[in-house]
This record gives structure tokens, C-alpha cells and sequence, in this order.
């Protein structure tokens, strides 16, 4: 079964960005976050939107999952999928929350 998932992210950015960062903006390394997403085959549509001035974006995808596939799975998958995306770009998640069995409250999901 497909699902969709999306999450918001603020993104902080360090006065002098490190040479190895490699992008000469925030625009472009979101770029490579969005070629990242779409270079791997869990991932089905994704997208990347939100506002550059202020560093908040929404990423969103669709992943295949077993038709028992929990709240939890779906989060699970979808976040690992971003995270590596954001460091195959060379963005680092040093704050990057940590989820528990339970931490999820959520309706029922509908099938994409």
C-alpha cells in the first residue's frame, strides 16, 4: 500500500559555512536533497517547497509499505529517507529528533 507522509523543517545556517558544503546557497543544496530523494527507489514523489528566506521547508513523499504497515512504519521510513538525503547532500542533522514506539499520535492513514 502507498502512503504519504510530510514533515516541515527549519534549517539553521552557520554565519561562515564550512568548504566542504559546497553549495552557494540554500536553494541549491535543496536541490540536491530533492536529486538525492529521487535517486532512491523507496522513494516515490517526492517534493521540496517552502521558504527560502527563512530556511523552512516541507519535504514530502510516498512510500510503499505492507498493508499492515503502522503510523509508526510510515514515519519511520519516511524520516530515514529525508535524513539520508539531507547528509548525501552534505547537510548535517546534529539535532535530529529520536522516536520511540508510542511517540506518534495520528488519525488512521489513507492510502495515497
Amino acid at each position: 500500500m502507498k502512503y504519504r507522509m510530510g514533515v516541515w523543517l527549519s534549517f539553521f545556517q552557520r554565519e561562515a559555512p564550512e568548504p566542504e558544503w559546497g553549495h552557494e546557497s540554500f536553494e541549491d543544496f535543496l536541490d540536491e536533497v530533492m536529486e538525492h530523494l529521487l535517486d532512491n527507489d523507496d522513494v516515490e514523489d517526492p517534493s521540496v517547497g517552502g521558504s527560502l528566506a527563512r530556511l523552512d521547508v516541507e519535504i514530502a513523499l510516498t512510500l510503499t509499505l505492507p498493508d499492515d504497515a503502522t503510523t509508526e512504519h510510515v514515519v519511520e521510513g519516511g524520516m530515514a529517507a529525508i535524513r539520508s538525503a539531507i547528509h548525501a547532500a552534505r547537510g548535517g542533522t546534529p539535532d535530529w529528533p529520536t522516536f520511540r514506539e508510542g511517540d506518534f499520535t495520528a488519525g488512521p492513514l489513507q492510502p495515497a
